[in-house]
C-alpha cells in the first residue's frame, strides 16, 4: 500500500504542484506498477483491522510522495545542505525522544558485526537521500516514484542471494511486472531525450 499510495499521490502532486504533464506513458506505467502490486500482495483482506492497515499504508505512501515533492522543490538548494539539515533535525528529535523515555536502556554492548551493520545501514541511508535529491532534480516526481517501486523486485533478488529467501512464483511475477513499469519509463526517457536533449521528464 505504501507504493500504491505513493504512485497515486505523486501523480496528483506532480501535476498540481509542479505542472507535470500526465502523458499516456505515465498512465500506462502507473497502471502496470499498480497491477504488479496487486499480484504481489494477493490475496489480501479489507475486513476489520486489515482495512485500517491498508488505509495507513496509503497514508504512508502519501507522506512518501510529499517527501519526494519536497526534494523536488529543493532542487536548487545544495544537496549537502539539505541532507545535513535533515539529519540534524532527525537526530535532535530522536535524541530528545530517547532521553525522555524511561524505557530506553542499553542492555548489552554492540558486537562488531552489529556495529558494522549499523554503520553500513546509516551510510546507505545517507547515500539514498543524496541520490533521491539528485534524481528528482532531473525528473518528474511521479516518474521517480514509479522507479522507486522497483525496489520490490531488487529486494527479492538481494534477499535471495544474501538471506537465502526464496519468493513464491506469484511474488516473483508481481515484482517483475512492477519492474517492467520502470523499464517503460526508462525507454520513454531515452526516446524523449533523443528527440530533445533538454527534455527530461515530459514523457509520452
Amino acid at each position: 500500500m505504501l507504493y500504491a499510495g505513493g504512485i497515486l499521490s505523486s501523480l496528483v502532486l506532480g501535476s498540481v504542484v509542479f505542472r507535470e504533464k500526465v502523458t499516456p506513458l505515465k498512465v500506462a506505467s502507473s497502471l502496470t506498477a499498480l497491477t504488479g502490486l496487486l499480484i504481489f500482495a494477493y490475496p489480501f483482506s479489507l475486513a476489520g483491522s486489515a482495512l485500517f492497515g491498508v488505509v495507513m499504508g496509503l497514508v504512508s505512501g502519501l507522506f512518501d510522495a510529499i517527501c519526494n515533492s519536497i526534494r523536488k522543490y529543493l532542487r536548487h538548494t545544495p544537496r549537502e545542505m539539505v541532507l545535513a539539515t535533515s539529519f540534524l533535525i532527525t537526530i535532535t528529535l530522536l535524541s530528545t525522544t530517547l532521553a525522555a523515555s524511561p524505557q530506553v536502556a542499553v542492555t548489552s554492548a554492540l558486537t562488531l558485526p552489529v556495529s558494522a551493520a549499523v554503520l553500513v545501514h546509516g551510510l546507505l541511508i545517507i547515500a539514498t537521500g543524496y541520490l533521491l535529491i539528485y534524481g528528482l532534480k532531473r525528473t518528474d516526481v511521479h516518474i521517480g516514484t514509479i522507479v522507486l517501486a522497483s525496489e520490490i523486485f531488487i529486494s527479492l533478488v538481494v534477499n535471495y542471494f544474501l538471506l537465502q529467501e526464496s519468493p513464491t512464483m506469484q511474488e516473483f511475477i508481481g515484482a517483475l511486472v512492477i519492474f517492467s513499469a520502470s523499464i517503460l519509463i526508462a525507454l520513454g526517457s531515452i526516446r524523449s531525450h533523443r528527440k530533445d536533449p533538454q527534455i527530461i521528464g515530459d514523457l509520452g
